[in-house]
């Protein structure tokens, strides 16, 4: 990849004004000439407030809408009110967001410094990897007049020309440069690259979940092996125990990652670290941790809190007063910070993203662009993508541990001696859901949380042992958290294998499939309990031709009526149930089919991956064969299997139509003794009403406009 630099620098001119000077690709140096600011002083001050107050709204709508969602009392009118004026809060957030990017465009394109900006602005609109554009923002430390545009939001930069921001181009990144004296080493990393995370949560200060985001850089960096990295996750340290830690030798740290809160105070920056003795916080200056840092071999410190980036724009006061720019002073090449407030699944999201690309052997300012990436296309967390700011004080992106993209390694480095190798297949993603136990019967899913959190769903506070606490939690509740669930992991994980373990109803097993589609393009293997413990059923098994079913007579009920009732018999025989419940109820069935798993069902006749994927296929086929006037009915499926069939199946179920969900009311001895669970159809995920009409639609569809 060719890497173009567009490199601005803003120094203060003669009088009140400002000037530019700089670099253009293949045109050079330019400059100095005049430069407009987008704002005064004092507007920014007020920009910034708004800005900040805005997303401090949208965040907050958003975390009370997940609440909500899980509040098994709150009524459904109560969460779609709610879910409105988040909706209402981000729309109007993202319309200041474009009108303060337009402003920061304008001020760049302008005047003389528009010509030559509008020189190399196509780089990034070319299609391909071949070109790709680095926009360097300079700013003079040592003036303060031009401290506060340092301190404006440029990640925001918006081009209304293509109605998009140059932030979210996967070919163009924004960094912050601040010049300074001091000189930078350029070696690479002799040995692994160690990461140290710091996990501070203060007893008198909010909780911070810090598990997500410590998780997302265990699952990120688990893609290289132990020879090229080291993770030591750290709790509630001081900033003493820190200094000892740096001062270590011969187990250098190399990069700072820090998951906690931050904040002015006095006009002061500062982190919130654990005091030792009380453990209450102890608030650390940027200055003080610049201090600590100071000649140690840490090249990168991401400070994941609140306003850790942000400057104090007032007059006459320390331009490195901000906890970013301290550190950059004391010598450390790049920090990424966080200019205003942000939420803990952002920050999450951002670190995925941002340490992905660094494991790739991305520069710095590559992975913050695609870690900025990841948070935008995450719907509850909209305008949140601005937040992480890159201060950079190195040439080339901040390329500070491998070989640049494209090369191989020769020299020593995090290979040693040896050319650097490939990266090694990604591990599995482990994930789970639980969603109730039945009273007084072993839980074969001990353990689960602990095995795939923060990739776990628990479900259980919405059932009662087994039976669900409100019919119609299945449709407002349950169902939209699963939605948004299995979307976000799909979305986190494009190309990851995934290992899923489904301790819960198979109306979820099901569902879970339908959501996680076959044509998704993700390989997930399924851990299925079993009396011999857990076994993985994998669909890239050595299929099955033989079949696996066997047919018997159906049941003709209703010639006139369009529904079909499927019986499936794996685990044990459904037949007499469903007979009992389609007499008891008065559904409107026209055929009962029953099918059983050859050469009869029992608790061990699925016999591993293979022989689960043919069961949902031929299966699948034989559903299929419905006449067009049963098409346009409901399926009512009433099946006893293994989860791992229910999951293949559901995979397939996309071209069923209208699919009735149902569970076995447990405990009971009473035959045909079901309950409605989930109804599932293409309407239902594309938003659309199902018809009041319709006996069978059910209860009315969650709003999936949030969930999704």
């Amino acid at each position: 990849m060719q890497v173009q630099v567009l490199r601005i620098e803003i120094w203060a001119g003669q009088g009140e004004g400002f000037e530019a000077r700089g670099h253009v690709p293949n045109s050079g140096d330019f400059g100095p000439i005049r430069f407009d600011p987008p704002y005064s002083e004092a507007e920014a001050e007020g920009v910034m407030e708004h800005l900040k107050g805005l997303q401090r709204r949208s965040g907050e709508l958003a975390w009370k809408v997940e609440k909500l969602e899980g509040d098994a009392l709150a009524t459904t009118e109560e969460k779609k009110s709610l879910q409105r004026s988040s909706r209402q809060a981000n729309a109007e957030l993202l319309r200041y967001q474009k009108e303060v990017g337009q402003k920061l465009m304008g001020s760049l394109w302008s005047g003389e410094l528009g010509i030559e900006v509008s020189r190399c602005l196509h780089y990034g609109d070319s299609e391909g990897d071949e070109e790709f554009l680095r926009i360097e923002l300079v700013f003079d430390p040592k003036n303060e007049r031009v401290l506060y545009l340092a301190g404006l939001p440029w990640e925001l930069l918006y081009r209304a020309d293509q109605e998009d921001f140059l932030g979210t181009s996967r070919k163009i990144t924004i960094t912050r440069y601040l010049e300074s004296r001091r000189g930078f080493a350029r070696q690479r990393v002799d040995g692994p690259l160690r990461v140290l995370v710091i996990q501070s949560n203060p007893k008198d200060l909010r909780w911070i979940d810090p598990d997500t985001e410590r998780e997302e850089i265990l699952d990120t960096l688990g893609m290289m092996d132990s020879e090229r990295v080291e993770i030591e996750a750290v709790s509630n340290v001081s900033i003493s125990q820190l200094s000892e830690r740096l001062n270590d030798r011969k187990n250098p740290v190399h990069i700072v990652h820090f998951i906690g809160h931050g904040g002015f105070e006095d006009g002061n920056g500062y982190l919130g670290f654990v005091d030792e003795r009380t453990g209450d916080s102890q608030q650390v200056s940027g200055r003080s941790l610049g201090e600590v840092v100071k000649n140690s071999s840490v090249r990168l410190v991401v400070l994941s809190t609140c306003r850790g980036a942000e400057f104090h724009r007032r007059k006459a006061v320390f331009p490195f007063i901000g906890v970013a720019p301290a550190v950059l002073r004391a010598g450390v090449p790049a920090v990424v910070a966080m200019q205003t407030v942000i939420s803990d699944a952002a920050a999450a999201q951002f670190t995925s993203g941002f340490y992905h690309s660094l494991a790739q052997y991305k520069a710095v300012d590559q992975a913050v662009a695609q870690g900025r990436k990841l948070v935008r296309i995450e719907e509850r967390t909209v305008g949140e993508w601005a937040t992480p700011t890159l201060f950079l004080r190195v040439a080339d992106g901040g390329n500070l541990f491998f070989p640049a993209e494209g090369t191989r390694a020769t020299a020593r480095g995090l290979a040693g001696t040896r050319e650097a190798a490939e990266p090694a297949e990604a591990p599995p993603i482990q994930m789970g859901i639980r969603s109730g136990f039945r009273k007084g019967e072993q839980d074969n899913a001990q353990g689960l949380k602990g095995r795939t959190w923060p990739k776990f769903l628990d479900l259980t506070e919405h059932f009662d042992n087994w039976l669900i606490r409100r019919q119609e939690d299945w449709h407002g509740v349950v169902f939209p958290r699963l939605v948004r669930f299995t979307r976000d992991i799909m979305k986190r994980f494009p190309k990851r294998r995934i290992e899923l373990e489904i301790a819960a109803h198979h109306s979820l097993a099901f569902a879970t499939g339908y959501l996680m589609e076959a044509k998704s393009g993700h390989n997930i293997a399924i851990v299925q309990s079993t009396t011999k413990g857990p076994i993985l059923f994998r669909q890239d098994e050595p299929e099955l031709t033989e079949e696996v079913w066997r047919v018997d007579e159906e049941r003709l009920l209703d010639e006139k009526a369009r529904d079909v009732a499927l019986a499936v018999s794996i685990t044990w025989s459904v037949l007499s149930h469903v007979e009992a419940f389609v007499q008891d109820s008065g559904l409107p069935i026209r055929r009962i089919v029953p099918v059983s798993v050859a050469p009869q069902p029992g608790p061990l006749s699925v016999k591993g991956g293979a022989h689960a994927v043919a069961l949902a296929h031929q299966l699948a086929l034989l559903i299929r064969e419905r006449s067009r006037e049963e098409t346009e009915g409901t399926l009512h499926l009433f099946i006893s299997a293994p989860n791992a069939v229910l999951f293949f199946l559901g995979q397939l179920a996309r071209g069923f139509g209208k699919v009735q969900l149902y569970e076995h009311k447990y405990p009971s001895d009473k035959v045909g003794d079901y309950r409605k669970s989930l109804l599932l159809s293409s309407s239902l995920l594309a938003g659309d009403e199902v018809s009041p009409a319709d006996e069978t639609a059910g209860p009315p569809k969650p709003d999936l406009q949030r969930v999704w």
